[in-house]
């Protein structure tokens, strides 16, 4: 048993970021429709959010210490999950295991361990927890295990050989199909095309359908069948196309590209059922940006290695810089089937007094309004923010909850 310290509770009522202003009503001028067209649903917004001013206000909740007697509680924690009761499934990468703690900060138990058998991984990512069930997807091991919120194993999905170069999400269906999601938004070469590809197998590994996409700059993603085309870009970040792509019980699969303000969903028998247009107003890369960019890049130079400098030097050389910024940097679905934008942070749009600068799209579709999020803060699950801060002297890492506070009348969330 690896050694484990308690989350301290927090019961200070300390705001950690204050609402800038409260909204009584909803914006006048912000408009919403659900229209039909070609058979497919189309969210319309137009532009303007719902609600005016802060929707959130974040207090802490819980954080992890470390007890002086013992280890660091986690070694390198990954992106947390909340279940019905409020209990927390923390994701150590390090020791290749799920710690579990109570709502009140007590640690409870482990779930897996490292290794190649059944209940143990290589790498951990959790997808939901719901009605029980903990489902658990191990990248390096192409394969899905559930188990019971208590950590009994209850089954396991093992993945088909595929062309998938990396899949990133699996998601077992309730008839034995799997869906599965590949995006290569990380890649590290920046100049390289940037897609993302669905698919769906049966139980006996066969392939049902695909949706491959291709991130054209300036246009939209579009759905082929076959092939695999790809649209080479020569952005750099923090100007480049990002595609997601995420598979939610409550909306279905969405779809989307940075460089374009419409979001695609789909069932999951591969088809289009719904289109979000949020009705963003192009914003041109102005000098401002460049001049960002390019501080920040000799910035990089300056602190790189010899290896890593050269190709720095090149790419400072041969920038090219598209017409308009991308919408949005990354998105995000919680729990919920709530969408979040993240303003584009590398170009100072998001980041302000300590925080980052999200949109926040409904399940069916409308702009609902923004909130300056807590830095660092990775997801949303069941009205709780998890974010993991790093101690900047030790570079100790810690998962930290806050508690999401509407201060919006007429705004239910989750």
């Amino acid at each position: 048993m690896i050694p484990r310290a308690h989350i301290i509770l927090l019961t200070i009522s300390c705001l950690v970021i204050v609402a800038c202003s409260t909204a009584e009503d909803s914006n006048p001028t912000h408009r919403f429709s659900v229209l039909e067209e070609n058979g497919v649903l189309v969210a319309e917004n137009n532009g303007i959010p719902k609600y005016e001013g802060e929707l959130f206000q974040y207090e802490i909740l819980f954080q992890l210490k470390e007890d002086e007697r013992e280890a660091s509680i986690l070694g390198r924690p990954s992106i947390a999950r909340i279940d019905e009761e409020l209990n927390i499934y923390v994701p150590d990468r390090s020791d290749r295991l799920i710690a579990v703690f109570s709502p009140d900060g007590v640690y409870k138990y482990d779930i897996g361990r490292q290794g190649d058998g059944p209940g143990e991984f290589q790498d951990i990512t959790i997808q939901k927890v719901n009605n029980g069930i903990l489902e658990v997807y191990d990248g390096r091991s192409r394969r899905v295990t559930m188990f019971s919120t208590s950590g009994e194993l209850l089954d396991i999905i093992t993945l088909p050989s595929s062309t998938m170069v990396r899949i990133t999400g699996c998601y077992p269906l309730s008839d034995d199909r799997v869906i599965t999601i590949s995006t290569n938004a990380n890649l590290r070469e920046e100049r390289e095309s940037r897609w993302a590809e669905i698919k769906s197998f049966n139980s006996t590994g066969e392939e049902l359908w695909s949706i491959q996409s291709d991130i054209i700059p300036g246009g939209r993603m579009i759905e082929f069948q076959s092939g695999n085309r790809m649209i080479r870009s020569s952005a750099p970040f923090p100007f480049r196309s990002y595609p997601s792509a995420f598979f939610s019980d409550r909306i279905g699969i969405l779809v989307a590209s940075s460089d374009d303000p419409n979001l695609e969903v789909y069932d999951t028998s591969g088809n289009i059922t719904r289109i979000i247009r949020l009705g963003l107003v192009p914003q041109p890369v102005t000098q401002t940006d460049k001049n960002l960019f390019e501080a920040n890049l000799s910035k990089r130079i300056d602190e790189a290695s010899d290896s890593q400098r050269a190709m720095l030097e090149s790419q400072l050389r041969s920038v090219e810089y598209p017409a308009v910024k991308a919408y949005w940097e990354w998105m995000e679905i919680d729990a919920a089937g709530y969408i979040w934008l993240r303003y584009n942070q590398a170009l100072a749009d998001g980041e302000v007094a300590g925080g980052v600068r999200f949109r926040l799209i409904s399940p069916a579709g409308e702009y609902l309004g923004d909130t300056l999020r807590p830095l660092r803060s990775l997801r949303a699950d069941r009205g709780i923010m998890i974010a993991i801060e790093e101690d900047p002297d030790t570079g100790a890492q810690t998962v930290v909850g806050y508690r999401m506070i509407s201060i919006i009348k007429g705004l239910s969330y989750p």
